[in-house]
């Protein structure tokens, strides 16, 4: 059985399903919990720019995952 650690969280994931209840994310293993937090906090972020671009999305993406997960 493979173990798998949450690296937002940094808790045991029970029962792992990729995808379903943890998720693989620029190599980060994150729970759907952590994952839901991330999508709100980067919608928040975004929501704050005056214009939308997907490569500032990519690297506010990136940047908030970083974040939770050191």
């Amino acid at each position: 059985m493979t173990k798998v650690i949450c690296d937002a969280t940094r808790k045991e994931i029970k029962n792992p399903h990729r995808d379903y209840n943890y998720f693989a994310i620029l190599g980060r293993n994150i729970s759907a919990e952590a994952k839901y937090e991330l999508d709100e906090t980067v919608r928040a972020a975004m929501g704050r720019r005056g214009r939308y671009s997907f490569g500032e999305y990519k690297k506010v993406y990136a940047a908030t995952l970083e974040k939770m997960c050191s």
